[in-house]
């Protein structure tokens, strides 16, 4: 089997279903089996492979919860900064 000819494939997430154009040039010009993906709708991660299918690799919280949204207060002000 080999990756489909054109610049991307379009996929549904396998986390909320939304339509994701992934770029498979690369992938297809090294012959890799599967190309890691991000749906910008939900945040999910997942695998591509050639034949279409998609496999979930993460996905965020439906909801947060209190500690989550203390956490994340906490952090927006953090700078990683590896100079220092």
């Amino acid at each position: 089997m080999n990756w489909p000819n054109g610049e991307t494939m379009a996929v549904c997430c396998p986390n909320c279903g939304h339509l994701v154009d992934v770029q498979i040039t690369v992938v297809r010009e090294e012959n890799l089996p599967l190309r890691p993906a991000e749906c910008d709708q939900c945040l999910a991660d997942f695998e591509l492979s050639m034949d279409g299918s998609t496999e979930l690799l993460s996905a965020p919280p439906k909801k947060t919860t209190q500690r989550g949204r203390e956490l994340l207060k906490e952090l927006q002000g953090l700078t990683f900064d590896p100079g220092r």
